[in-house]
C-alpha cells in the first residue's frame, strides 16, 4: 500500500502518522510546499505577545516524522495530480528553480492542502503593513514590526478577528474592530450574549465599529505601499480613520485550485471550491480523501 498525503498541516500529518501506525508495511509519503509541518495556528496570538517561542507552534518536527518511517518532502509544491493514473507530480526542494519535476504514483491519496486567508474587495493584502493571521510568516512579520504601530484596525467579525483585536489591545495598541455585521461572532451567540461580548471588548479598550463597510482607502504619499487611512461607512455616518497597520480576518478560501480541473473525473466541489466529501472523508472519487 502506497499512501501519498498532499499537505503537511495538522490534518495531513495526523493522517500520515495514523496510516503508518495502522499499517506498518505501508509506504507513506507527505509532500508539502511549506518548510515546516504540524503547524498550530491557534497559538499564534501567544507567539505575537511573546508568551511562547516559535518552536511551540509546531506539534512535530520533520526529523521526528522521518524517524516514524514517513518519507517527507518539504518546500516541494505539487503541480499536477492525475487521478486516472494515480500519480502526483511536484517540484522537489532545491530543484524547483531548475524546473526539475518528480512524479510519484499512489494507491490512496489524502488531500490536506488547507485554506488561505480571504482578501478585502479593495485588495488590501498587497500593502506591506496589512497582515493576515494564519501563517507563521505573516504573524512573525507583524511581531517584528509591532513597535512601529500605535493604531491598528482588525477587519472582520470572526473568532480570529476578536482574538487578534484582544491581543493587539493588550499590547498597548489602539485597536479598531471593523465588521459589516451588527455584532462580532454574530453567527454563534444569541442577542444577550452578543451584547455582553461588545461590552467586554469595549472594556478592553477596543473600539468596535459594527455594521460598517470600508468604502475607500488612502496610502502613504512617500510610501505608496503603506496603508494609512480607511473610509468607514456606518449607517448615516462616513468618516476616515487613520491607522498604522491592519489585520485581515475575513475568513478563508480552500486551496483546491489544483483539483478544480478534476471535477469532470468525479471530484465534486462546492461553489467556493471546497471538495465535497462523505462521512468518511472520501470525495466522489474512490481512493481519494480530503
Amino acid at each position: 500500500m502506497k499512501i501519498v498525503v498532499i499537505g503537511g498541516n495538522a490534518a495531513g500529518m495526523s493522517v500520515a502518522l495514523k496510516a503508518k501506525r495502522e499499517c506498518k508495511t505501508a509506504e507513506v509519503i507527505v509532500i508539502t510546499k511549506e518548510n515546516q509541518i504540524s503547524f498550530a495556528p491557534g497559538a499564534l496570538s501567544f507567539y505575537l505577545k511573546g508568551a511562547i517561542e516559535d518552536e511551540a507552534l509546531y506539534a512535530r518536527t520533520p526529523d521526528s516524522v522521518r524517524a516514524a518511517g514517513i518519507e517527507l518532502y518539504l518546500q516541494s509544491p505539487v503541480i499536477e495530480v492525475d487521478t486516472v493514473l494515480k500519480s502526483v507530480t511536484f517540484l522537489p526542494h532545491n530543484q524547483a528553480q531548475k524546473g526539475e519535476k518528480k512524479t510519484l504514483t499512489y494507491d490512496r491519496l489524502m488531500i490536506a492542502t488547507g485554506a488561505r486567508p480571504q482578501d478585502h474587495p479593495l485588495k488590501l493584502k498587497h500593502y506591506h503593513n496589512v497582515y493576515t493571521f494564519k501563517s507563521f510568516f505573516e504573524v512573525d512579520r507583524l511581531k517584528k514590526a509591532r513597535a512601529e504601530y500605535k493604531t491598528m484596525a482588525v477587519i472582520g467579525g470572526s473568532i480570529v478577528a476578536v482574538e487578534v483585536a484582544q491581543t493587539l489591545s493588550s499590547m498597548g495598541i489602539k485597536t479598531y474592530l471593523i465588521h459589516r455585521g451588527a455584532y462580532p461572532l454574530d453567527r454563534y451567540f444569541g442577542a444577550s450574549e452578543k451584547e455582553r461580548i461588545l461590552e467586554s471588548l469595549d472594556a478592553q479598550g477596543i473600539e468596535c465599529i459594527m455594521g460598517a463597510t470600508i468604502e475607500a482607502i488612502k496610502a502613504g504619499q512617500l510610501n505608496p505601499s503603506t496603508l494609512t487611512s480607511l473610509l468607514i461607512h456606518q449607517e448615516q455616518d462616513t468618516r476616515w480613520i487613520d491607522i498604522d497597520g491592519a489585520v485581515l480576518a475575513l475568513g478563508v478560501a480552500p486551496n483546491s485550485e489544483l483539483f478544480g480541473s478534476l471535477d469532470g473525473d468525479g471530484l465534486e466541489t462546492t461553489a467556493n471550491g471546497a471538495i465535497e466529501i462523505d462521512l468518511y472523508g472520501e470525495p466522489s472519487l474512490q481512493d481519494h480523501y480530503a
